[in-house]
């Protein structure tokens, strides 16, 4: 299952989820997300919240703008996000008008009767121009779910780079991470709040080697990786969203929240760990696809001896955060979008 919401809002419990069907808010007192907290204020500054709309039926019922997904600033006009978030129901490219970036609140949506919609917290809001699934999704070719967002505009906040190069060394099985997102905060997905959430966890397998839970062996290696689960995990509404990795002084985005398993129950959309798409798994394609070349890793210190950096299982509790359409023409697991 695709982790946007099943209403439109793919939080964090930690795995996401994608479906386009309204879903029930809790209040801001609500208790974390599953697995995971409010993170502070400031911390990610290049998180990104996703808003796109949601019709209504042309009469008693209005269009609202929702938040669906979750992505990342890796460039000023540049927002990485899963494929899944750029499509509607009936499989047809669907751009998100705006997104917020860097918020520690962000509303679910634009209706002033929602209790979820409140102001937003420190974030910077800045048009759509331009959405762009990659060419492979939804196809046998690999079916990478990534996805570009193009502004209007540059942010002012500092764009996060992806984990490229020698730090793909460190992407490994019982790695510490950090996942993040605005999805939802119980298990079944229905509940959904404003504030940003995080949480902390391992990769559990990362070559995806795992066919049952739904990883694609077109994309082996290198293309998706398995974390999460115990309780920790992201949910619908944080699909799109990162993965982060601190390595020495770094923290870097090293993936995209994509979906549940394939073979987890059907009433349980969040828990038990996700699939993610490598975010250095087509890099040339981002920058072709943009006109930007990315920012690389710096050098790392000590490679002819080996010393390189710091082991991911050293990294600080800190530093980490926790984890909708159906297959166009492939069937996707349990995608994590959602409607809040």
């Amino acid at each position: 299952m695709v982790r946007t919401l099943p209403a439109f809002t793919a939080l964090l419990s930690v795995a996401a989820l994608a479906t386009l069907a309204p879903a029930a808010h809790a209040g801001p007192t609500k208790a974390p997300v599953i697995g995971g907290a409010p993170a502070a204020a400031g911390k990610w500054p290049d998180i990104v919240a996703i808003y796109s709309v949601y019709p209504g039926n042309g009469s008693t019922i209005p269009d609202v703008v929702v938040r669906a997904c979750t992505g990342t600033l890796i460039a000023p006009t540049v927002v990485l996000t899963a494929a899944h978030c750029l499509f509607d129901e009936d499989g047809n490219i669907d751009k998100p008008v705006k997104v917020i970036i860097g918020a520690t609140v962000a509303p679910c949506d634009d209706d002033p009767e929602d209790p979820c919609s409140t102001a937003v917290s420190n974030g910077e809001e800045i048009a759509v121009k331009q959405a762009i699934p990659h060419p492979s999704y939804g196809t046998a070719a690999g079916n990478r779910d990534l996805g570009l967002l193009v502004l209007e505009r540059a942010s002012t906040k500092t764009p996060r780079i992806i984990g490229s190069d020698w730090v793909t060394a460190e992407i490994k099985d019982t790695a510490r991470i950090a996942i993040a997102g605005w999805g939802s905060l119980d298990s079944d997905a229905s509940e959904y709040v404003p504030e940003l959430q995080e949480a902390y966890t391992t990769i559990t397998d990362a070559a995806c080697a795992s066919d049952p839970h739904g990883c694609q062996p077109e994309l082996r290696p290198g293309g998706e990786f398995i974390a999460g689960g115990g309780g920790i995990d992201t949910c619908p509404g944080d699909s799109g969203g990162p993965v982060y990795l601190e390595v020495g002084d770094e923290t870097y985005v090293i993936g995209v929240t994509s979906r549940g398993f394939n073979d987890g129950p059907i009433d349980v959309y969040c828990k038990d760990g996700g699939i993610y798409t490598r975010a250095d798994s087509d890099i040339a394609w981002i920058e072709s696809s943009t006109g930007v070349t990315l920012t690389k890793p710096p050098a790392a210190e000590g490679e002819d001896d080996g010393g390189c950096c710091q082991t991911s299982e050293g990294l600080p509790i800190g530093s980490l955060l926790p984890l909708a359409l159906g297959a166009l023409g492939l069937a996707l697991p349990r995608r994590r979008r959602s409607r809040a």
